[in-house]
């Protein structure tokens, strides 16, 4: 309750912006009190003429009528002061700020003295003190500063008019007048408190309104984490660059930056420190590049469009510092350049140059910067094509669906198959995955082109049934970036099943160990759904990186799928037989049933077989094919569809 009364009384400290904005506010009423009283005051000095000379017809007198108005031109004089000072009154300057200060209390001061005098000599020949109170008002219209100031200063004002009149009048003030007195003081002191917290809420809504839009404002441009600018500024600022007449394109550069192997960094240290190693890497950048446009694109990528001279040199300084932060984990920074070929290039198409020309570095410890020259362009532009044309492919049905088949160890038959994207283009032909994946997860539209994959399964799925063929499960891959970026994909998933009325376990859900590092929460809630709908899950590309026993420990898999990485040099390097062994009896020991991937040779599946694993999968059992050549093949006896699934 006391926290309460000491708010409504003003003696909670405000911010500057607050004490600001209410200054201003009795500025702006400053200029209507003004005007109001330098009209009243005008109109009172032609009253006076015209009542006391002009209708009398008493000679005038100037200095008698000075003395009868001198009253009045003070109040007008000060008025007119406070117009002045409150129309050429600038917010930001001190000087100004000042000089509203004075002026108010100046204007307010004159205005109780007139009031005072006038009331006072009103009152001591029977008549109102209308004067006064009017005077009062504007006096505490304009001097809102904090409520107890006010009430005190009201309270004084009032106390000392009464006591004025009180020992003047023979008798005292009538008790009627006492009583409207102290009534008048207690209305203006509640108008005041509330015209004072009316003005406080607004100034502190619109102190808050200001904060956010610089937030935003900063956030539109200021990358949050490393506190340099960010993409959509660069991309800005870079085309003011190039439209500027006098500059020459020929002397300026793009470069894209990658910090390779900084996601090891954030696996073993933590995302705090990783973040905290980004923001001293940009800092860095900025300084190398001091005077050219530095962003971050996005994770560890950075943007910088600098002069060509001088570029080599501030290229190394910057990835020595970066290089030498630390010791531990190996942090490699990639670059790319492009050249612009004209003034009028789009800096995003620009940037998208440079980046494909880092991308060409990536994984290769004997290069860490690619230059956007003819090669790369041809390249780049396969690549463009395929982001261009992802669409149109899907609608034209060039991407499609081949089956890789997976068989029983024990006896080769065939038990289920794996679902891999092809595009057959009418342009380029045959593109294989490694040409167009990783383009399309880079620009991050890969989840269209999986979605339209699970949709051609269940259909070849339900053909093959609906005309009596065998069938045999088939696993379809799911992306970290498929559960980023559709809007639901357990949902989709569960949508074309009952689409086309597939029983579920003819689908197995297959999920890599990095998607579910990468992105924990929401894999597990996702894994969770398709497991209660009756999905089969299964970990694909075990041991193909940096594996975590944890990734075991936490989620429910029925099937663990080994990486072809455990074959490689499987012939003579007897750890790898050790490993594989220890694999499939971990797999066994946790409850899940193995398949290996990779199979190339008898030699292999024989081994495979003896260890205990149940499926295997690889060239040695067939690459992938289209459905109509897996149906043949079913159909002439290569594959014998085993009995158990």
């Amino acid at each position: 309750m006391l926290r309460g009364i000491a708010q409504l009384l003003g003696f909670r400290k405000n911010s500057a912006y607050v004490n600001r904005s209410i200054q201003d506010m009795n500025i702006r009423t400053s200029v209507y009190m003004a005007v109001i009283t330098i009209g009243f005051e005008v109109y009172m000095y032609y009253y006076i003429l015209k009542k006391r000379y002009w209708e009398i017809g008493v000679p005038f007198d100037a200095s008698l009528y000075f003395q009868q108005t001198k009253n009045y031109l003070i109040l007008l004089l000060t008025g007119l002061m406070l117009l002045l000072v409150a129309l050429f009154y600038q917010k930001n300057n001190q000087a100004w700020r000042r000089m509203g200060y004075v002026a108010t209390i100046a204007f307010s001061v004159i205005s109780l003295y007139f009031g005072f005098v006038v009331s006072f000599d009103d009152y001591m020949n029977g008549k109102q003190i209308l004067a006064f109170l009017t005077m009062s008002l504007y006096a505490a219209c304009l001097l809102i500063w904090r409520p107890y100031i006010s009430m005190i200063m009201l309270a004084g004002v009032y106390y000392f008019f009464f006591s004025t009149i009180n020992a003047a009048v023979e008798g005292g003030m009538r008790t009627g007048d006492k009583v409207n007195l102290f009534t008048y003081w207690l209305g203006l002191t509640v108008v005041v408190i509330s015209i004072y917290h009316q003005r406080r809420e607004v100034a502190e809504k619109t102190e808050h309104l200001e904060a956010a839009n610089r937030r935003l404002q900063n956030i539109a441009i200021y990358d949050e984490l490393t506190r340099i600018h960010n993409a959509y500024y660069f991309y800005e600022e870079a085309a003011k660059i190039f439209a500027d007449a006098d500059m020459d394109y020929r002397d300026k550069l793009y470069l894209f930056v990658n910090l390779e192997n900084f996601k090891y960094y954030n696996d073993r240290f933590g995302f705090k420190a990783g973040n905290e190693f980004l923001g001293r890497a940009a800092h860095i950048i900025e300084e190398a590049f001091q005077g050219s446009l530095v962003a971050r694109q996005s994770d560890d990528h950075f943007l910088i469009l600098t002069d060509v001279v001088g570029a080599e040199e501030r290229i190394e300084q910057m990835r020595r510092q970066i290089v030498n932060m630390q010791h531990e984990v190996r942090i490699g920074v990639k670059f790319g350049i492009y050249f612009p070929e004209s003034k009028t290039i789009d800096p995003q198409y620009a940037v998208d140059k440079a980046r494909y020309a880092c991308s060409l570095t990536r994984d290769r410890f004997d290069k860490d910067l690619c230059i956007y020259d003819d090669k790369v362009a041809n390249g780049f532009r396969r690549r463009q094509y395929i982001v261009n044309n992802l669409q149109m492919a899907i609608d034209a049905g060039y991407i499609q669906p081949f089956y890789q088949p997976v068989v029983w160890a024990k006896d080769g038959s065939l038990c289920g198959c794996e679902a891999l994207a092809r595009w057959i283009d009418p342009t380029y032909g045959f593109l294989s995955p490694g040409d167009f994946i990783p383009v399309l997860e880079d620009y991050r539209v890969i989840h269209q082109l999986d979605a339209c994959i699970f949709e051609c399964v269940c259909r070849d799925l339900r053909n093959a049934m609906d005309e009596g063929r065998p069938v045999v499960p088939v696993s379809i891959n799911f992306s970290r970036l498929d559960f980023e970026l559709m809007d639901d994909a357990v949902l989709l998933l569960e949508n074309l099943v009952e689409k086309y009325q597939i029983p579920k376990d003819m689908l197995h859900v297959e999920i890599t160990e990095s998607a579910i590092s990468d992105c924990l929460d929401g894999i597990r809630q996702a894994m969770d759904r398709l497991h209660d709908s009756g999905y089969a899950l299964w970990l694909d590309d075990f041991g193909s990186g940096y594996s975590s026993l944890n990734t075991l420990k936490d989620f429910q898999f029925d099937v663990m799928k080994i990486d072809m990485a455990f074959l490689h040099g499987f012939e003579n390097n007897p750890k790898a037989k050790s490993l594989l062994n220890y694999v499939v009896n971990l797999a066994d020991n946790m409850e899940m049933r193995s398949l290996t991937e990779g199979v190339e040779t008898e030699e292999q599946a024989e081994f495979l077989r003896a260890a205990g694993c149940g499926r295997l999968q690889g060239y040695f059992y067939g690459k992938p094919m289209s459905i109509s050549e897996l149906r043949d093949r079913i159909n002439d006896g290569t594959y014998r569809v085993a009995a158990e699934m």
